[in-house]
């Protein structure tokens, strides 16, 4: 692939995960923060 298109792939997939962002509310994006952490550390 080359490093144009990568580029515009990860510029894409950036705005993408932007958006899903702003539409969560701030009490879903705790909840999955928390999840990730977890997952992180290796605790269940």
């Amino acid at each position: 692939m080359a490093a144009a298109a990568v580029s515009s792939a990860k510029r894409s997939l950036r705005g993408e995960l932007k958006q899903r962002l702003r539409a969560m509310s701030a009490e879903e994006r705790l909840r999955q923060s928390r999840v990730l952490s977890q997952k992180v550390r290796g605790r269940p």
